[in-house]
């Protein structure tokens, strides 16, 4: 199956939580889809990382930030959401702050992952395996789990766009039989 490099990073994440994701009962062909395809989908993410590591100062700076957010009582997104303007102001200067202060650990950063974007925006072969429509169980991502951490957390509409283009789809397939 072609797939972009990218999808394939995604997909690693979403059937790594899959035990997060679905609802039960899940089916024994869809356990087998996903024990298959996080082999394979989770080696390509482990490769990818090694290729293109995060810049170690850039941990530093990371590690800073998100002491900044816990020092200002921004423990989660919730909380992040229901801050007031003033609060925001105070967080959004301390981090402009910081990013000034590690200016070259963030340019650094920045050219890793603009590197790693074009990397995985490569359209790459992989056996991956599909399921029937009707084995793929219900999907509910339950508030506060991030399941893309360097993106927007994906909901449940995402996950499914992630998913379905591992569905077998019966009428396409009986054409083929046809």
């Amino acid at each position: 199956m072609k797939v972009k490099r990218g999808y394939a990073i995604t997909l690693a994440y979403v059937l790594a939580n899959a035990n997060v994701f679905f609802k039960d009962p899940i089916s024994s062909r869809f356990r087998y889809m996903v024990s298959h395809n996080l082999k394979i989908a989770g080696e390509e993410l482990r490769q990818v990382n090694e290729a293109f590591p995060d810049e170690p100062s850039y941990r530093e700076y990371e590690a800073r930030r998100i002491a900044i957010m816990r020092e200002l009582g921004f423990t989660n997104n919730a909380a992040l959401r229901a801050a007031t303007p003033e609060q925001r102001e105070i967080l959004d200067r301390k981090i402009l702050d910081l990013r000034e202060e590690c200016k070259a650990a963030v340019e650094a950063q920045a050219l890793i992952d603009k590197n790693r974007a074009e990397f995985c925006d490569e359209e790459i072969e992989l056996d991956l395996r599909k399921v029937r429509v009707e084995d793929i169980p219900d999907i509910e991502v339950p508030d506060g789990v991030a399941v893309f951490p360097h993106t927007q957390p994906l909901d449940s509409w995402g996950i499914w766009h992630i998913i379905e283009q591992l569905a077998i789809d019966p009428e396409a397939e009986a054409g083929n039989k046809g």
